[in-house]
């Protein structure tokens, strides 16, 4: 398996996973891990897809992870100001 399969199928696994473990109630969505750990799983999905020069799917990870950066900022902010 080449570095950059490799890298698709780390971030493809991670977010698999979480949606998972969501889904049997063992995470929730709100998490702090579940948003540091979907923003880790979309960015190496961003590198896979830039990689291949999917550039649609590349766009639609970006977003994912931009998402789940600003949850986990905010997850982190708010544990700091209780």
């Amino acid at each position: 398996m080449d570095n950059i399969t490799l890298i698709g199928t780390a971030g493809a696994t991670i977010i698999l996973i979480l949606f998972l473990l969501n889904q049997t109630g063992r995470i929730k969505a709100g998490a702090l891990s579940y948003d540091a750990w979907n923003f880790l799983g979309a960015s190496l999905l961003v590198a896979y897809s830039l990689a291949l020069r999917a550039y649609p799917f590349a766009v639609l990870n970006a977003v994912w992870a931009l998402f789940s950066f600003k949850d986990a900022l905010n997850d982190v902010l708010s544990r700091k100001g209780r």
